[in-house]
């Protein structure tokens, strides 16, 4: 196990005796029925990772969906330090906050898994509310009239 991964197993184990990271880096916290964390550290590499799923995303994407998801990863303090990823495997949106391990010890990594589930929480919310937008504006969207060139 890399020193990296050492210290965030510690840091795991610190907060629970069970929690552990399996042999591919990952550790699976559940705090309620709705906000699953897993934490990844992977072997080679001085960052660790938590991400959660947001959204699964619906057949029918409003064309400028994924443009204000975009957009609103640009706005750190709306995400609280997050980024927003699609995984095309299981057509979900992710939440991800990446930190490198040396910035870290057992006490900020704890304020962080424990400020985590706010976040999706909140970031649930903003997605539903542009997914709704995006909805509601391609029902309102005006007919732009056609325009002949004489």
């Amino acid at each position: 196990m890399s020193k990296s991964r050492h210290s965030v197993n510690a840091w795991l184990k610190n907060l629970d005796a069970k929690f552990n990271l399996d042999d591919s880096g990952r550790c699976f916290l559940q705090r309620d029925n709705k906000t699953g964390v897993v934490v990844y550290a992977p072997e080679e590499g001085d960052e660790v990772f938590l991400y959660s799923d947001l959204m699964r995303v619906p057949d029918n994407i409003p064309p400028t969906f994924y443009e204000k998801i975009l957009t609103l990863n640009s706005q750190t303090s709306r995400t609280n330090g997050a980024f927003i990823t699609f995984e095309a495997s299981s057509n979900q949106l992710i939440a991800m906050f990446a930190q490198p391990i040396q910035a870290l010890d057992a006490q900020i990594f704890q304020n962080i898994l424990q400020n985590l589930p706010r976040t999706i929480e909140s970031l649930r919310t903003q997605i539903k509310d542009i997914w709704l937008d995006c909805q509601h504006n391609l029902t309102t969207k005006p007919v732009m009239p056609s325009v002949s060139h004489a």
